[in-house]
């Protein structure tokens, strides 16, 4: 670095020398012309700065397996969501969270366009991708609402009347009012506990729902043509396989109440397409809740219906932790 600097004195001194030589006059410049030029080639013919061991950074060290790396910090933070929310079908007291993986009953009814996908009737929404083969499941966490159904529907259920929640309206869902869970089928089933997170699953595709303390909801799924603009039914007979929750009760969308030991607060959603199998897990220790039997003739999307519920979460789709 001294040297460094000495050489960089240097070369002010000589350029200071050169500027004052150029103020003088013609003959007097060109009297000390050679000299000038000498100091010049003198200068230039200094040899470069050698670089000291460690002054180059280490690029090795700082890019190699860069983009893994960024990938083992960024990994906690970064989540996949096997279900995302299709707001074209969100009827219009539904409100969405910004990522399209939750939903709650909004405060007021909101101006959406009448389009054919949208459900008119009850407070419904699908999943965007519907499924015509393979296995699936997802999570859905309910937390405290209410009323609830999640599940599956057909594609082609009736979207602008009511829909009947029931697998004979192609609807296979797990149903909760007030404490209360049910089939679908109006089957009550028995639930151990409080259901806060389950599990939808249909094999390679499955989903979580967190329900938290939501008093009404619905999950599950739902056929391509299901009715959006009409009365819908719950049930599997107008294309919807859900598990229904309405103040504590659980029914199966056929009207079957299904029995739940303890208040779900998490479900995983479980399709097997093939098998013609909708199936509803308690996601905290995966014990069964309630299967629907079914065979599947056309794309079914993933299904959600809650109801008004105050201040209760509400109810979302849990994401994948890689």
């Amino acid at each position: 670095m001294k040297r460094i600097q000495e050489q960089i004195s240097s070369l002010s001194d000589s350029i200071s020398a050169v500027e004052e030589d150029l103020q003088k006059d013609n003959v007097s410049f060109l009297s000390t012309y050679k000299d000038t030029q000498t100091r010049a080639r003198t200068q230039s013919s200094l040899s470069d700065p050698q670089l000291v061991s460690g002054a180059l950074i280490d690029v090795a060290k700082h890019l190699g397996n860069l983009s893994f790396r960024v990938w083992v910090k960024m990994k906690d933070q970064v989540h996949f969501s096997p279900v995302i929310l299709d707001p074209n079908t969100a009827n219009r007291w539904l409100c969405l969270s910004d990522d399209l993986t939750s939903v709650r009953y909004g405060d007021k009814w909101q101006k959406l366009p009448d389009n054919p996908e949208r459900n008119t009737y009850g407070s419904t929404i699908f999943g965007s991708e519907g499924f015509s083969s393979g296995k699936h499941s997802w999570e859905v966490e309910v937390g405290d609402h209410p009323y609830w159904n999640v599940g599956l529907v057909k594609e082609s259920v009736d979207r602008k009347g009511e829909i009947l929640v029931s697998p004979k309206y192609g609807v296979w869902c797990l149903f909760h009012d007030d404490g209360r869970y049910s089939n679908g089928a109006g089957k009550t089933l028995r639930v151990k506990k409080s259901l806060q997170r389950f599990r939808v699953h249909s094999g390679k595709h499955s989903w979580e729902v967190e329900v938290g303390d939501h008093p009404r909801w619905t999950v599950g799924l739902v056929k391509e043509s299901v009715d959006r603009k009409g009365e819908r039914f719950f049930s599997p007979k107008y294309g919807i396989w859900c598990l229904c929750h309405g103040d504590g009760r659980y029914t199966n969308g056929a009207g079957k109440t299904v029995s739940v030991k303890k208040s779900l607060q998490r479900i995983r959603v479980q399709l097997d397409y093939d098998r013609g199998e909708v199936s509803f897990y308690n996601s905290e220790d995966m014990s069964l809740i309630y299967t629907h039997r079914d065979t599947f003739t056309e794309k079914l999307f993933p299904y959600f219906c809650i109801g008004n519920a105050g201040d209760a979460a509400e109810v979302k789709i849990c994401k994948l932790h890689f």
